[in-house]
């Protein structure tokens, strides 16, 4: 059973569990969730079952003929069909002992409060963003791609949007029957990288088209452009290195543990200061959701090449204080350098929906558990959730397109 022990801080800080952790969780705001078409709650006792189902119905087809005077009318069937949202359960729990409390420089109750409280919020939210923009080979049907292909694969660094494409996304939007948010725009949660793009538009240098001073309800800065509401987060969906490869692939000659600053790779493909390579398996259309968590991809930047050859890097790291790898990486997994992708969602009133349990509320339940153990010396700090999400495929539109620039970071 792994728990937190005075051993494990020895550069630790942190305040009363109880009082800090709903005004921790406050502070943190969410992204994905705030677009999301909530149902009524899940009710904590019996009767809702495995699956929440809603019916579809199809239009029926506008009448083009006259009727005929003294023949009857045949009449038309309607058709429907089934949508189905399956709750899971999602949590976490840590723990301290009280030696650890006694011997902390810190406040290390404080601490837990605050990890437990961005971990409820972060895991939430990034269960919804698979919903919304997909992960792996689930994705939305209508998936638009600013160079007319089908395969992220395709994209090079010249493949970025434009403004042709981001309104054609509406047009097609439009076309579905997509129901706006109330003041008429629809919503796109945007990576900072993709913002890059679109200040580089005429119409954003020339026509002041982007407002960027409205939207700011949303809790992160935000604009209008083509139609959309573009909400940016560091949060949103990017694929590394899911382009047109640039160099050949490689893969590690040998594994590495996390926090690493340096890899050894099996081929010499050219790799250079300054490059940013990709080390897992790189994301595709094909990639179960499985092999994507299996392999963790994560992005570093080239820092130095020497003989082996081996390559030293900067990461986001592993800890406070340390840029090498985030991950531990297994033998031969792939090493690539293509451009970043990006999924664009584009989101109506109706485009997800979602349900949560009574109990445990839109974000989770927080909560503790002590006494467990006879001197009551330790104390478990946990999160609960149960719930589930829902696209609407005929009512969700996903753009994807390249970036012209890349970042460290993992997914």
């Amino acid at each position: 059973m792994a728990v937190t022990k005075s051993t494990d801080l020895t550069n630790s800080a942190v305040t009363n569990y109880r009082k800090e952790y709903m005004l921790v969780a406050a502070s943190r705001k969410e992204v994905f969730g705030q677009f999301v078409d909530w149902q009524d709650p899940i009710s904590d006792e019996a009767g809702f079952g495995k699956t929440l189902d809603w019916p579809l119905y199809g239009e029926l087809d506008p009448i083009e003929t006259p009727l005929t005077e003294d023949a009857d009318v045949t009449p038309t069937s309607i058709t429907d069909a089934n949508m189905t949202l399956s709750p899971v359960e999602l949590g976490r729990a840590i723990g301290k002992t009280q030696l650890a409390s006694f011997q902390s420089r810190t406040d290390v109750q404080q601490v837990h409060a605050k990890m437990v409280s961005l971990d409820r919020i972060n895991s939430v939210d990034r269960y919804i963003r698979r919903t919304v923009t997909g992960f792996g080979n689930d994705y939305p049907t209508q998936r638009y791609y600013v160079d007319g292909s089908t395969t992220m694969a395709s994209l090079t660094a010249a493949d970025v949007p434009t403004w042709d494409w981001l309104n054609e996304l509406v047009v097609y939007a439009k076309s579905l029957g997509m129901e706006p948010f109330e003041d008429g725009k629809f919503m796109a949660v945007v990576h900072p990288l993709f913002t890059l793009e679109l200040m580089k538009f005429n119409e954003y240098r020339v026509t002041a088209m982007f407002q960027n001073q409205e939207m700011l309800k949303y809790g992160y800065k935000a604009g209008e452009m083509a139609g959309i509401n573009f909400i940016e987060s560091h949060q949103a969906r990017i694929h590394m290195s899911a382009g047109t490869a640039t160099l050949t692939d490689t893969t590690l000659n040998g594994a590495v543990a996390a926090g690493a600053t340096s890899v050894i790779v099996t081929t010499d493909n050219g790799l250079a200061v300054g490059d940013y390579m990709t080390v897992g398996t790189a994301e595709t259309e094909s990639l179960t959701a499985a092999q994507m968590v299996a392999t963790k991809p994560e992005t570093v930047l080239v820092t130095g090449v020497g003989s082996t050859p081996t390559i030293n890097i900067r990461g986001v790291g592993n800890k406070p204080g340390n840029f090498g790898l985030r991950f531990d990486h297994a033998s031969l997994e792939e090493v690539t350098v293509a451009p970043f992708c990006a999924s664009i969602p584009i989101l109506g009133k109706n485009s997800i929906k979602g349900a949560f349990a009574v109990r445990t509320g839109r974000y989770g339940e927080p909560g503790i558990k002590e006494g467990l153990d006879i001197m009551d010396r330790i104390v478990y700090f946990r999160w609960y959730w149960y719930g589930g999400l829902a696209r609407v495929d005929n009512y969700c539109v996903l753009g994807r397109c390249a970036l012209s620039k890349k970042v460290v970071g993992y997914n």
